[in-house]
């Protein structure tokens, strides 16, 4: 079936001569045939599009999860990074935590967590990032024992991720760029953090630079500009800009 038969009902007419109508009003025979035809095949194009539509929803269901979660349940939590706070570091923030208390139940997939406060972040997640927490259970010394007991421990404490804006020292700062975007760009630095690999460099932005540590870069600053000044000010003076030799000034008194 083409589109155009679709839309208007019929396939393209070809080219034919001009045959005179009569003059008289009458009830036209082919034009009551074409619209019962047009009203049929928009029955038939809207069935085929339901069916269509279940397809669809069949698919998307079966990745769906079920909520098998209640109020009370102690529940491991998934923490994007887009609920961390804005120029924070966040390739250093925890990824996961837990296990916590659900408080409350809101709708059908969220959920009211009981974090605790110095987190910062939102408590209410949604199913998708929750993953119910198993109490571990004790293996029995005998393997062939009849009746072995499974006693459940005491659910453990979890640490804490820190959410300090201040997470490791900067040992120095090894390069810097400057990126380009649509709207405007922005500067970044690499750093090496200290007491680590140089497998753990890290590109930072200058905001979170100045978040984690002022006085670095102040002093970075400083060093790449006391360089280019000197270099500029042989090279307007002309001293020693020849010969690549040392400057030497004298002050008349």
């Amino acid at each position: 079936m083409s589109s155009f038969e679709v839309v208007y009902g019929q396939h393209p007419r070809k080219p034919v001569d001009l045959i005179p109508l009569p003059m008289h009003s009458r009830t036209s025979e082919s034009a009551e045939s074409f619209a019962q035809h047009i009203r049929d095949l928009h029955k038939d194009i809207i069935k085929k599009l339901n069916i269509s539509n279940q397809i669809y929803k069949q698919l998307a269901d079966s990745h769906r999860r079920t909520s098998d979660l209640a109020e009370g349940d102690y529940v491991m939590i998934r923490i994007r990074p887009e609920r961390f706070p804005s120029g924070t570091v966040k390739k250093l923030h925890a990824r996961g935590a837990g296990p916590f208390k659900i408080l409350k139940k809101i709708g059908s997939n969220a959920f009211v967590v009981d974090l605790p406060p110095d987190f910062g972040i939102s408590s209410t997640f949604n199913i998708s990032d929750l993953v119910k927490y198993k109490k571990p259970i004790t293996i029995p010394s005998e393997p062939f024992e009849p009746n072995p007991s499974f006693e459940s421990e005491p659910i453990p404490e979890c640490p804490r991720p820190k959410f300090s804006k201040k997470h490791d020292r900067i040992e120095r700062i090894l390069d810097e760029q400057i990126i380009s975007t649509r709207r405007k760009g922005y500067q970044r630095y690499l750093v090496r953090w200290h007491g680590r690999p140089e497998s753990d460099d890290t590109w930072i932005t200058r905001e979170e630079l100045q978040q984690i540590d002022p006085d670095i870069l102040e002093h970075y600053q400083s060093q790449k500009q006391l360089p280019s000044t000197e270099l500029n000010f042989l090279q307007s003076g002309r001293i020693g800009g020849d010969t690549n030799e040392p400057a030497s000034l004298w002050l008349d008194c």
